[in-house]
């Protein structure tokens, strides 16, 4: 997170997807309002998808494959931003179990 605000543009978006392993996190809220930053989370409802989605899979009409650009672990996380911001890749995954 603290390297989405480093590296989100004025008037941007940061999206965090997925779960969060701290219970807390100290928003830098001068920044955001100064920059009128929108912050969002998104969980995803995986659960109730999942049947729909495992089906399209098995019969090959979903390639989540090609979702994916870049895996990577923490230590890569800044460059994979950097990297989405000059739009070289459109997805990277952080893996906490990918050495990078």
């Amino acid at each position: 997170m603290n390297d989405a605000f480093d590296l989100v543009r004025k008037r941007g978006r940061i999206i965090s997807v997925g779960a969060h392993a701290t219970d807390t996190w100290p928003l830098p809220l001068a920044k955001s309002f100064a920059n009128e930053l929108t912050l969002g989370f998104a969980i995803g409802d995986s659960i109730r998808l999942r049947a729909r989605l495992l089906r399209l899979i098995a019969t090959g009409a979903l390639d989540p494959t090609v979702v994916v650009d870049r895996r990577i672990g923490f230590s890569a996380a800044a460059e994979a931003y950097r990297d989405l911001k000059a739009q070289k890749i459109m997805k990277a995954v952080i893996d906490p179990l990918l050495r990078s």
